[in-house]
Formats: C-alpha cells, sequence, structure tokens
C-alpha cells in the first residue's frame, strides 16, 4: 500500500533516517542520491520516507523539485523548477508577477525587505526566471560571471534561512536528466561550509555517474544508497534479528564500496553477531 513502511524498503528507510537525524543535529548540509535502475523503487522510497517524515512529532518541510529529460538543456532548470514550485511561480505568469512572487518568497527569509529584493535581484535571472525586480543598481551593476557566483551564495543563503525556520528536507526526483549548473550548484551546496540542517535526498539513474563520474566522489556530507532488486532487499533485512525489525535499532557496518570506475560511496548493512 501507498505510504506504509514495507520489510523490503526498512533498510534504505533507516540508511534515510540515519542522515536525516545527522543533518538536523550536526547542523550540516547533507545530500542523499538514491541511485537504481528504472522501475527498482527509488520514488516508491521517497514516498515511504515522506510519509515517516510527517508522522514525527516535529515533522520538517517537505520541499520537491524535478529534473526532465526535455529540459535538461536549460540552466538551473532543477533548481528553477524548486523555487516555482515553493513561490507559486507559474510557467505564464508576466514578469511583474514573476518578480512578486520570488521577492514574497524570500521576504518571508530574511530581516529585510531590501535584502530580498536584493536576492530575488540576483537570483531570478540566474534561474531563467522572466522577472523585473526594481530600483536593485547593485545587481543590475554585476558582470555575468559575478552575478552568478553571487546567486549561487544567495542559493546557500536561501537554504539556510529556510533550515533556520524549520528543519528542511529537500526531495529532487530524477538527477539523471539534471543539467550541468544545476549538478554544479547542488555540489557547491555540498562542499562549502556552513551551519545548515538540511537534507537534500535525490533520486537517479547509474547513467549519472557516465556523465558525472565525480558526482558525490570524496565528500562526506554524500552519501549514495544503490537499491538492490526487492529480492536482495528481503534478504539482507532478513539477517536483522526480528528485535532489530521491529525496534528499528539496527547496528550498521559502515564501509567504503567501490562503484564502476574507482567511485566510493557510503553503504551500510545490518551487523551481525561474529
Amino acid at each position: 500500500m501507498s505510504g506504509l513502511v514495507t520489510d523490503k524498503s526498512a533498510v534504505e528507510l533507516a540508511q534515510l533516517d540515519e542522515a536525516f537525524e545527522s543533518a538536523l543535529h550536526d547542523g550540516e548540509l547533507q545530500l542523499v542520491t538514491l541511485c537504481a535502475d528504472a522501475g527498482l523503487g527509488k520514488s516508491r522510497l521517497l514516498e515511504e520516507f515522506s510519509h515517516r517524515l510527517r508522522r514525527r512529532p516535529d515533522p520538517p518541510q517537505l520541499l520537491i523539485g524535478r529534473a526532465a529529460r526535455q529540459t535538461q538543456s536549460r540552466p538551473y532548470g532543477v533548481l528553477r523548477n524548486l523555487v516555482a514550485r515553493q513561490t507559486g511561480i507559474r510557467n505564464h505568469d508576466p514578469a511583474a508577477v514573476v518578480a512578486t512572487k520570488l521577492v514574497e518568497g524570500l521576504t518571508t527569509l530574511f530581516s529585510t525587505p531590501g535584502e530580498a529584493r536584493l536576492r530575488a535581484a540576483r537570483l531570478g535571472p540566474v534561474l531563467g526566471f522572466d522577472q523585473t525586480v526594481d530600483n536593485e543598481p547593485e545587481a543590475a551593476a554585476n558582470d555575468q560571471t559575478e552575478l552568478r557566483q553571487q546567486a549561487l551564495d544567495d542559493l546557500r543563503a536561501v537554504v539556510a534561512a529556510t533550515a533556520a525556520q524549520r528543519a528542511t528536507v529537500i526531495l529532487l526526483e530524477d538527477l539523471h536528466w539534471a543539467d550541468d549548473p544545476s549538478l554544479d550548484a547542488l555540489n557547491y551546496l555540498i562542499t562549502q561550509p556552513q551551519r545548515t540542517g538540511a537534507l537534500i535526498i535525490a533520486t537517479a539513474r547509474p547513467h549519472l555517474w557516465e556523465r558525472r563520474p565525480e558526482w558525490g566522489q570524496g565528500q562526506l556530507s554524500h552519501i549514495r544508497i544503490d537499491l538492490r532488486p526487492l529480492s536482495r532487499r528481503a534478504d539482507l533485512l532478513g539477517r536483522c534479528t526480528p528485535t532489530d525489525r521491529d525496534t528499528g535499532q539496527r547496528r550498521y557496518l559502515g564501509r567504503s564500496h567501490a562503484h564502476g570506475a574507482g567511485r566510493p560511496g557510503r553503504h551500510a548493512q545490518c551487523a551481525l553477531s561474529p
């Protein structure tokens, strides 16, 4: 049934729980990439984990974005989709409406309307929004390279401010269709030191690593979880004791595992008594 935890997904759900708790209590941005071919349950696992989060006494806010094959050539298309969903921006909104929605969305995060307007003026054009934010000469005076860098810093500030208000989990589906600038921006977010208690969970097919062999490599804040076929997951769960399954208090053995051409990833399995 939709939204219910199954034995076949319990191992991966426990790993996601651990990543969320790490982001929440350590105050560090975490990125988890769920890797599997089509039909192996990536979306189902996200649905189950979202249901799990909503049942917490203090549920986090869930922000959702999606990559699509038809928008892979659009720079920052994934991040544009994420911001548009949260601010209510629609594809055919006039520029003035886009600007208003973006500024209003950022005003809830920053201390002054002026700061929100300045960040919107820099962030909006980079994300590809057709907008006009008047009276922001500081934003207009910068060249494109500097503006893109400032927009990335603004994006970091937005994620940090959002998580400061309330625990935040960002769900990004089909990252294998993401444009390269969006992937670069996500990589920038998790490699720049900042106190941000947020978790990003992305789903991807294995060919993401054909495009980006270095994705997540050497980053302590990135976890790659390879979803096994359902029969393999059930077998692994069967190696845990009934008490472990019932209470969810599994012990995990962290280990490095090579993927293809030496790509490291963090994995977990139920710990067995010697």
